[in-house]
């Protein structure tokens, strides 16, 4: 059951800081419950939508936790698996493991550039081991994929 102690002064808080007229893409919270959800707009791991009757209000993880889809929560480790990346700081030009989602990956160039991508609509997950979309995953932990979990 989703608790709303300490969610309303954040909610106030997300009101006077995260809105934007100019904001391209739209959390909307239209028909779904009251609750947490992924962003929709943000594929970072950090970020994550609370639905407060019919409204969206964007919000962020703290430091070095992500938001945990399952869970509907912001946990301590990567929801997919300990190989799981937020960033692409001091790795190596590459495609690695997504930290939320389970079909999308990361393309890291330059040391630092950083680029999401989905591995397809209806079933192909990253596999970390073979760097690239197969049908099963040895090294996504959880099984999220991103159309459930930001619906």
């Amino acid at each position: 059951m989703f608790k709303w102690s300490g969610v309303v002064a954040a909610l106030f808080t997300a009101i006077v800081l995260c809105y934007s007229a100019d904001d391209k893409c739209e959390e909307l919270c239209d028909g779904k419950p009251d609750g947490m959800y992924a962003s929709s707009c943000n594929f970072d791991c950090r970020h994550y939508v609370i639905c407060f009757f019919g409204f969206s209000f964007k919000l962020k993880c703290r430091p070095d936790h992500y938001f945990d889809v399952e869970a509907r929560k912001c946990v301590k480790e990567c929801p997919t698996g300990p190989r799981g990346i937020v960033d692409c700081a001091e790795r190596k030009d590459g495609l690695y493991q997504h930290c939320c989602f389970c079909d999308m990956y990361v393309t890291c160039a330059n040391y630092g550039l950083f680029f999401h991508s989905r591995c397809g609509v209806g079933g192909p997950v990253w596999d970390d081991d073979a760097h690239k979309c197969l049908w099963n995953s040895t090294t996504c932990d959880k099984h999220v994929l991103y159309d459930s979990a930001a619906r």
